[in-house]
């Protein structure tokens, strides 16, 4: 490692490292030393994004946009990419680009006008009023997002509207305030491709209400797979639902028969305490939620139990497991009741009758012999 020293175009001195060959070091130099240090460098960057934000708050309010919903640090980053956002597409619509952004997506957007170009955009600054939107969206190319709105924006107005009507009816009969409500926006509960959603900003209790009830963060939300040991998709809504009314938080759920369920605590609770079987092997496994220790001392009472990711044991000790499920609200999978089924059967058919007989004892002839007659041998007599 070889470091150069010299003043920076700032007038502050210091180094810089320099790799690769002798006869291009030189210019790597006068280069690195040309540009402002790297404390200066970061100080006039966040000077321009400074500058960015108040040119893009000024433009918002000359064009009468609406105010964008968000953390304050959210706002200040999306109001910046909202005016990046309009200023492309209103290049997209110019006679430059127009044709370039037609021409890549041919198929869906050949018959798409210039105009209807800026009507997208206009219904999406319209509409979209989350910072995340333009957050999330900020990589995104102007053809892509056409896409994906331009079947609703390009709508006949009438319809437009009364879709807006719809949701906005949907909105309204889906939230549930709280009383003591300690949160300005609610928190999105929905189901989507066999999983529940749950969607809120960055929040400490929250995240930790999530984690408690089993939800994983993946694809920038919280979700849980709703499978056979979860129970229904409306039981585990309302399940979070209550909590987190109970936790003073404002929620969105848009199945009725779950929103319901929430607000009188009526719902069947998580069943977390399971007995799986091992695929291809008559072997039970016992889990359950969290840490248990007299759970798994009870659990490993069992004659022949044994640690393996779960309490297991064979199958041969069915009738203890069965009453170790009843004592402690166990539950058996599906598939476990099935494998036991078949273990049984075959059991039972496997019987057979057998003649059962006395107690076998080693021969003695002589023994024999001397008992069947109290006559003299012959061998024994005189002659």
């Amino acid at each position: 490692m070889v470091w150069y020293y010299g003043e920076f175009s700032c007038g502050h001195e210091g180094r810089v490292n320099i790799i690769g060959p002798q006869k291009d070091r030189q210019w790597k130099i006068d280069n690195k030393f040309s540009n402002p240090c790297e404390e200066c460098w970061l100080k006039r960057r966040e000077e321009d994004r400074e500058d960015e934000r108040k040119q893009a708050e000024l433009s918002a309010k000359e064009m009468e946009l609406p105010n964008l919903t968000g953390s304050e640090k959210q706002i200040d980053w999306a109001i910046t990419l909202r005016n990046d956002f309009i200023s492309k597409f209103t290049s997209a619509a110019s006679d430059k680009e127009y044709m370039q952004y037609a021409i890549r997506f041919e198929r869906e957007l050949k018959d798409i006008t210039k105009e209807e170009v800026l009507k997208v955009r206009d219904y999406i600054i319209e509409n979209e009023t989350s910072s995340k939107f333009y957050i999330d969206n900020r990589s995104h190319n102007v053809d892509e997002i056409i896409l994906k709105f331009k079947d609703i924006a390009l709508k006949d107005e009438r319809e437009v509207v009364e879709d807006r009507r719809i949701e906005k009816e949907i909105e309204e009969e889906s939230l549930v305030v709280p009383e003591n409500n300690k949160y300005n926006d609610a928190v999105e509960i929905k189901e989507e491709n066999n999983e529940i959603i749950a969607l809120f900003e960055k929040n400490d209790i929250f995240i930790e209400i999530v984690k408690e009830l089993g939800y994983k963060w993946r694809n920038r939300a919280w979700r849980k797979e709703i499978s056979e040991q979860t129970g229904n998709s409306a039981d585990r809504i309302a399940e979070l639902g209550s909590v987190l009314l109970n936790a003073d938080f404002p929620v969105k759920i848009y199945n009725p028969i779950a929103k319901e369920k929430a607000i009188n605590a009526d719902f069947e609770m998580e069943q977390t305490r399971w007995i799986y079987s091992r695929v291809g092997k008559e072997i039970f496994v016992i889990k359950w939620l969290g840490k248990d220790d007299k759970l798994y001392s009870l659990a490993r009472s069992i004659k022949g139990s044994r640690w393996d990711n779960g309490v297991t044991v064979s199958f041969g000790k069915y009738e203890e497991v069965e009453e170790f499920a009843r004592l402690y609200d166990f539950k058996f999978t599906k598939a476990t009741l099935k494998s036991l089924e078949e273990f049984k059967k075959t059991l039972k058919e496997s019987k057979v009758e057998f003649k059962k007989v006395d107690k076998l004892e080693q021969g003695d002839g002589l023994k024999d012999i001397l008992d069947s007659s109290k006559e003299i041998l012959e061998d024994l007599i005189d002659d």
